[in-house]
């Protein structure tokens, strides 16, 4: 069941919806804080104990399975530069960017001796 914020409500743990934190009403009756616009979903305190073992869990192997992924990429991309067909390397020609000729854009440029604008 959805509860609005500024609503009196009994003690416990509440998840605010949208965002990722949880609130403490410490009283035995208590008030959510917010306006009505946000929304919070009790938690009962048997499922807390296991939800926060599991979100440590995953965050405790994803976090270095991460850095490892990312280590192997800069590894791997920097090996692949070094094998790399000459073929699929761009070529000298094609790094080059090629300006075309100055363009005169100020009005100064285009000012006449009689004193007006070609």
């Amino acid at each position: 069941m959805v509860r609005k914020g500024g609503s009196k409500t009994k003690g416990g743990l509440y998840w605010k919806r949208g965002e990722w934190e949880i609130v403490t009403v410490e009283k035995k009756i208590g008030m959510l804080p917010g306006t009505e616009d946000v929304g919070y979903i009790r938690i009962p305190g048997i499922l807390f104990a296991p939800l926060a073992l599991i979100l440590g869990l995953a965050f405790y192997l994803f976090l270095p399975l991460l850095g490892f992924a990312m280590l192997l990429s800069v590894i791997v991309k920097k090996i692949w530069g070094w094998f790399a067909p000459a073929a699929l390397q761009p070529r000298i020609e094609e790094r080059r960017v090629e300006l075309g000729p100055a363009r005169h854009t100020s009005r100064a440029a285009h000012t006449r001796i009689d004193g007006g604008v070609s």
